[in-house]
């Protein structure tokens, strides 16, 4: 973001809870750049609505071309299906969508963007989300044959080989993982029923990374 405001001025007060304010006539580029220089100005996530899924994804990369990188953008998506198809969603869409849930409430100044229709859709409230959501850091203790039974009720397939969102594999201590709301597979190495180690590794070359203390 420049440092001279280029729409807005410093001058400019922010809206109370529960009043408005507008501007006008934000045609092209001067939307994105509004939320960027609105965004750094407030202690809460910036709400950024499109008219449809593409103006979404364009907003997007708009916002990031303006917006001073140290602010989070994050964008929820649509579900890219009909209320009568008879498949799910994708496995990347619910991740996606689960992990702009999860994150939510620790958000402070960041822009989320979503389409007006994605809005219209019920959501699960922020303590079924927080309740759902899978911690864990090395030197942790997991009742190993439970916690398989709690990640196969929890909708996750087990497979031979980790390569999507929402599956894990089991071979003698090591598990490999690929939680919803993460952008990589984590493998974790368990000492009994105690995690010993954790780390990131690739879902093609299925390769371990870095150590992990914690994900």
């Amino acid at each position: 973001m420049t440092e001279s405001p280029l729409l807005i001025p410093v001058s400019t007060g922010i809206p109370e809870p529960g009043e408005s304010y507008g501007w006008g006539r934000l045609i092209g580029a001067s939307l994105p750049l509004a939320a960027a220089e609105l965004a750094p100005r407030l202690d809460a996530p910036l709400l950024v609505l499109a008219e449809d899924p593409r103006g979404a994804d364009q907003l997007e990369a708009d916002i990031r071309y303006f917006l001073d990188p140290e602010i989070e953008v994050r964008h929820f998506v649509e579900w890219e299906t009909l209320p009568w198809d008879s498949f799910s969603p994708h496995q990347d869409s619910i991740s996606q969508r689960l992990s702009v849930l999860a994150d939510l409430p620790r958000l402070g100044r960041a822009v989320v963007i979503a389409s007006a229709p994605t809005l219209l859709q019920r959501l699960p409230p922020v303590e079924y989300v927080a309740a759902r959501s899978l911690r864990l850091r090395r030197g942790q203790t997991l009742r190993r044959d439970e916690f398989f039974d709690s990640l196969t009720a929890a909708g996750y397939l087990r497979v031979p080989q980790v390569r999507e969102h929402g599956e894990f594999a089991v071979r003698g201590s090591l598990l490999d993982i690929f939680p919803m709301g993460s952008n990589e597979p984590v493998r974790i190495d368990f000492f009994d029923d105690d995690i010993e180690s954790l780390r990131a590794f690739s879902p093609e070359t299925q390769l371990s990374g870095e150590r992990l203390e914690e994900t």
